[in-house]
């Protein structure tokens, strides 16, 4: 299992674009992604979870990913949320 808290830096936050974006990607990997954050903690293949979080760009998450592409999983989440106003 890896566990690792991230700063959003994507200036629209979770918004709809962004939330898509990170569920289709969750939901291609094998392994469990969840995320803990002040509004709960959801599963990240969850649309309506990772929306109703309602995060903003400079809050911070903590995802957590367990299965077999855990590793590979984990980095491409960092960098959907952390690459500053690129789609």
């Amino acid at each position: 299992m890896l566990k690792k808290t991230i700063v959003i830096r994507q200036e629209e936050g979770l918004s709809p674009r962004v939330a898509a974006r990170l569920v289709r990607h969750a939901q291609s990997c094998a392994c469990r992604l969840e995320c803990a954050a002040p509004g709960g903690q959801i599963s990240m293949k969850s649309l309506m979870g990772v929306l109703s979080l309602g995060l903003g760009c400079g809050e911070s998450i903590t995802l957590i990913a367990d299965g077999e592409d855990e590793a590979a999983a984990m980095e491409t989440m960092e960098a959907l949320l952390t690459k500053e106003g690129e789609e």
